[in-house]
């Protein structure tokens, strides 16, 4: 018998219907390399090739036309008796685990996810949705170790994480922060020269020297040195310490006010070299489900009326 996995012969129904690694990889937000080896281990349990390869694409030989041409339909009869049997007893046929940042709750930004999720769980009912907050450190841990299925944050946090797939969601504006009691606050425009008297206060991600030269870098490129630089181990400790006006920050935008504090935000100039953080969406490609892509899916769509 030959032993084959559903995996297996809905990667090859996809690449027989695209006859393209990389359209269909894209597809099934998978990578090339690892839906070439599904394909050719497929082939291998077959017994015969199905694709040629050529420099333009695959295409069907004519036991790989013959092959698609008996199994596209049953193959589908096939996945949706088994989901039809899972509705019936109204049980999750699956779970989608989402990992979001501490600010997740507090910056309108990440309202593209939530957005997302609503558009989602109407169409899946069956599918059980949850997001758990970390902070940002623990963000890229949560994914490495499979204890989500997905995580949103700041490009700038989750930009390198190692084989990872992601996807801009949107933009995300920076602001020097400001104790809206503070007497800088008082004007509309802010003097970003008199912040060279205040220690500026940052929630240590990654290496506390790039952070400390990154908001060096912004400040000399406004014509200004800090005063010094200290870091919180998270929001909530950043939140606190510049609402009672201990000292500024470079952040984006926060719902101060869940944290009864007030805090005055003023857009950072854009200079030149200037470079723009968003939020992203990133996935490991080897462990994508049905609903992982389904979900994908809905964001991509959000996420291009945004950018």
């Amino acid at each position: 018998m030959i032993n084959v996995t559903f995996q297996q012969v809905d990667a090859f129904l996809a690449v027989a219907e695209h006859l393209n690694i990389a359209d269909t990889a894209n597809m099934l937000y998978s990578s090339q390399s690892a839906l070439s080896k599904t394909i050719t281990r497929f082939e291998g349990a077959v017994g015969v090739r199905l694709f040629e390869r050529g420099n333009r694409g695959v295409a069907l030989t004519k036991e790989g036309q013959y092959l698609y041409d008996r199994l596209r339909r049953p193959f589908d009869v096939v996945v949706n008796a088994f989901g039809e049997v899972q509705d019936m007893y109204r049980q999750p046929r699956q779970r989608l685990r989402i990992g979001c940042p501490d600010t997740y709750n507090c910056n309108p930004v990440y309202n593209i996810v939530k957005m997302a999720i609503s558009n989602f769980m109407e169409r899946y009912p069956n599918v059980e949705v949850s997001e758990t907050i970390y902070e940002h450190e623990q963000l890229k841990a949560a994914l490495i170790f499979s204890d989500v299925d997905l995580v949103v944050g700041p490009s700038f946090v989750i930009r390198d994480l190692k084989d990872a797939s992601t996807m801009k969601l949107a933009l995300l504006e920076a602001y020097f922060t400001v104790s809206a009691n503070h007497p800088l606050a008082q004007a509309d425009a802010l003097d970003v020269k008199r912040l060279a008297d205040l220690t500026f206060y940052e929630v240590l991600i990654g290496s506390s020297d790039a952070v400390e030269k990154h908001v060096f870098k912004v400040c000399a490129n406004l014509g200004f040195t800090p005063k010094a630089v200290r870091f919180v181990p998270n929001m909530l400790s950043l939140i606190r310490t510049i609402g009672i006006g201990k000292g500024v920050s470079i952040s984006g935008r926060i719902d101060s006010a869940a944290y009864d504090v007030s805090i005055r935000y003023y857009p950072i100039p854009k200079y030149p070299g200037f470079v723009e953080s968003h939020i992203m969406a990133a996935w490991l490609p080897d462990r994508t489900t049905a609903e992982k892509r389904d979900f994908l899916c809905i964001l991509r769509g959000l996420a291009q009326d945004q950018l």
